[in-house]
């Protein structure tokens, strides 16, 4: 199975699979390019900056790999299985691992730069937002982190789990539980707001635009909650 989403640049389709491959395709044909073989599942999405892919494994690995060719360029190794989609920004990748730590690794040769622990799995995707890391933990917590050191700038108790990946909407991280509990975490001023209970189990990715945020729940429903007033309306998508 192929568990997260793919990720589309440079006239390539880039795939992560739970045979452990990462595939490297053409947009058009869809046609095999390339293929490079991880040592177990992956589950996360592919980040392609200029000519490298990044990707992560259940083998607790981070691989740099040529974009064009699927070669290895690096690869950085953590104590845990990684499920968390990496994030690049700024010459760094951002992840989290399933052994507690939160990671800020060097782009361009693999290198440690910071990290930081909490109290259980990292599962989501981060998010950055003028200099700070965002970043859910299975312990109930969203930590900002800066960006540069990994110095913990504030965190947010959710009382629950968060395992879909959050979305900033302006200076607002929207920021789903596992019980259905959708939170407006305000970055300027550090306030938390609950917007909507959906009284259903979220653990799919969020997605926003004009600011409004889309939710997909365990119940096969697409919510579109309004970031600012919480607001809710079911789309139909029969």
């Amino acid at each position: 199975p192929i568990i997260a989403s793919v990720a589309v640049a440079q006239g390539k389709v880039y795939a992560g699979s739970s045979d452990g491959l990462v595939y490297g395709l053409d947009t058009i044909s869809l046609d095999l390019k390339w293929q490079f073989a991880t040592g177990d599942k992956i589950w996360s999405t592919p980040a392609i900056v200029a000519d490298t892919v990044y990707v992560t494994s259940f083998d607790k690995k981070l691989y740099a790999l040529d974009a064009n060719t699927g070669n290895k360029k690096w690869e950085f190794k953590t104590e845990g299985a990684i499920v968390s989609p990496p994030v690049v920004d700024g010459g760094t990748v951002y992840f989290g691992a399933l052994d507690r730590y939160f990671y800020a690794v060097n782009a361009a040769d693999g290198s440690l730069k910071w990290k930081f622990p909490a109290g259980k799995w990292f599962w989501s995707k981060p998010v950055i937002h003028n200099g700070t890391v965002y970043t859910a933990n299975l312990d109930d917590t969203v930590y900002a982190l800066n960006a540069a050191t990994g110095q913990k700038q504030g965190e947010f108790n959710l009382g629950i789990p968060s395992s879909a990946s959050p979305v900033m909407v302006d200076n607002l991280l929207i920021v789903a539980t596992e019980d259905g509990k959708v939170f407006s975490l305000d970055t300027a001023n550090n306030r938390q707001k609950l917007l909507v209970e959906l009284g259903e189990k979220v653990y799919s990715s969020l997605a926003a635009s004009g600011g409004k945020v889309y939710i997909h729940s365990s119940s096969d429903k697409l919510y579109e909650i309004d970031a600012t007033s919480g607001a809710k309306r079911e789309l139909n998508i029969k």
